[in-house]
């Protein structure tokens, strides 16, 4: 019973003592697998017939339209920046999407119409970061967020698309935007984080700016929401009181004040993830959560690393500052730890742009050789 076995050792053997790949054949090799693109973020038409959507199948990620029916999509954008998000305006007449100069997290919003046609910045275009929202259900107005109020906080704006006006709707300490707007366009639902793993719901008065408080609750709590075809309820998404995120409601008095959290829907082995609420208020779609997630951030356990390292990093990410991938690797080389240090001047949080996926599939398939070929 042992030969197989050990026929497969020798048949091992020589590929762990291979030589590691020729850098120029390991290129191409590698530039031939990126080459499999992606597509994500779709957006309907109102109409059905046609969806927008994110593709990097230029290289760079950009939007294009395809028929419903099928066929091969036709570009719409061709920036040297990468497009993050796209959504189509409800009426038809336009596409507002994200941009990130440099590939860092100071994205930009534009709108642009379906044709190509048209494309203006609607934001400032300087450092600040700014974040696309959602459509009022006419297309008229545009939410977004941004932090050029206070580089400290995310507010709440909209935008008109007929006049051209941005306005501040919603200030924040912290991150805050409009999740949702009546179709009266006279309420918005702002979602207003507190901290990591608990944020608050309120409403918003658009003409008043007065603000009140959807979810008051005691220790950590998560809200997400969207209001009923009438505005006169939000169904949420709340693990108030409990472990699990469940499927809930609100019902809103005259006076905006919020009755008790109704719960409408729960399971005792998921938590709710998304909602979606069809066009006449009359079915929810919901998404549950069954596998669950975590999360760890490899910098506060730096001094435990103790094998060879390899750190990528975008030099315009200010999701995770450049500086903390420095701190990484000036600690490893202190501590006499091998480190391998890839810096990206024109990418920031993830690499989007195809010369940089190959060079970063390249330096990590060649440290792997380097460190694991005995």
């Amino acid at each position: 019973m042992r030969r197989p076995f050990v026929a497969l050792l020798f048949l091992a053997v020589p590929l762990l003592a291979a030589d590691p790949p020729v850098s120029g054949d390991l290129e191409r090799s590698v530039a031939a697998m990126v080459k499999i693109g992606f597509c994500s973020g779709p957006s309907f038409s109102p109409d059905g017939k046609r969806i927008a959507f994110v593709s990097n199948l230029t290289g760079i990620p950009q939007i294009f339209t395809v028929s419903s029916a099928g066929g091969w999509p036709e570009q719409v954008t061709a920036f040297e920046d990468p497009v993050g998000s796209v959504s189509w305006s409800p009426e038809g007449s336009w596409l507002a999407f994200s941009l990130a100069p440099g590939g860092g997290m100071n994205q930009q919003i534009y709108l642009v119409r379906p044709d190509g046609s048209g494309a203006r910045r609607l934001t400032d275009g300087g450092k600040e970061t700014n974040q696309l929202g959602v459509w009022t259900k006419d297309g008229r107005l545009l939410a977004l967020g941004s932090n050029r109020r206070d580089g400290a906080a995310i507010d709440a704006y909209l935008y008109d698309t007929e006049s051209g006006q941005m306005r501040l709707a919603a200030q924040n300490r912290g991150i805050g935007g409009f999740s949702d707007v009546t179709r009266d366009r006279k309420h918005a639902l702002l979602n207003r984080l507190v901290s990591r793993g608990d944020n608050n719901l309120y409403l918003v008065d658009l003409a008043t700016a007065k603000e009140t408080l959807l979810t008051p609750h005691e220790g950590p709590g998560s809200f997400a929401g969207v209001f009923s075809r009438d505005g006169r309820a939000v169904y949420l998404g709340s693990n108030k009181d409990r472990d699990r995120e469940v499927f809930a409601r609100t019902k809103l008095k005259e006076n905006g004040e919020p009755g008790p959290i109704e719960v409408l829907g729960e399971r005792a082995d998921a938590e709710l993830a998304d909602i979606e609420i069809d066009d006449r208020g009359a079915k929810a779609a919901l998404l549950w959560n069954v596998a669950g997630k975590s999360e760890l951030s490899p910098i506060h356990k730096v001094d435990r690393v103790a094998a060879p390292t390899i750190v990528l990093h975008g030099a315009n990410d200010t999701n995770v500052p450049v500086v903390e991938a420095e701190q990484v690797v000036e600690s490893l080389k202190k501590r006499g730890v091998p480190v391998e240090y890839v810096l990206f001047s024109d990418e920031g949080h993830g690499f989007r742009k195809t010369p940089n996926r190959i060079r970063a599939a390249v330096a990590i398939v060649q440290w792997f050789a380097k460190y694991l070929k005995d």
